[in-house]
């Protein structure tokens, strides 16, 4: 059986943290994405709620969860960081920034429906 060392793999990610430089201060963030804080990005800006209250909770949430020091928040929030500000932090983690811009349907296609059909010759010929 093969063996994982996460806490080697963690410790050497610690020694190299992600920063995030706003409103003139830099801040920590931590060097992997949390997967409560993947879930909070895809609430926030994936599949946001349609209540603006919940929108901006789930952004903060996201926030709160990538900052090395959760006391760094509030000075976080006072900068009064936009919404694509906040959403600009995942490219700490994602190369890229891309971070599934849209969801995948959720429905498959009906039964039953039309074949697809060729859209070129089935044979080519050979000089």
């Amino acid at each position: 059986m093969g063996h994982v060392d996460l806490d080697a793999a963690r410790s050497e990610a610690l020694a190299k943290p992600n920063t995030a430089k706003f409103n003139g201060r830099v801040f920590t963030l931590l060097p992997w994405l949390p997967i409560d804080a993947a879930l909070a990005y895809r609430r926030a800006f994936i599949e946001p709620a349609e209540d603006d209250a919940e929108a901006t909770e789930a952004i903060f949430e996201f926030a709160r969860l990538v900052l090395a020091d959760v006391a760094d928040l509030d000075a976080f929030r006072q900068g009064r960081p936009s919404r694509e500000e906040v959403r600009a932090l995942i490219g700490a983690f994602v190369p890229d920034g891309d971070a599934g811009e849209s969801s995948p349907s959720r429905r498959s296609s009906p039964k039953g429906g039309k074949r697809s059909r060729a859209t070129s010759p089935r044979t080519t010929k050979s000089s």
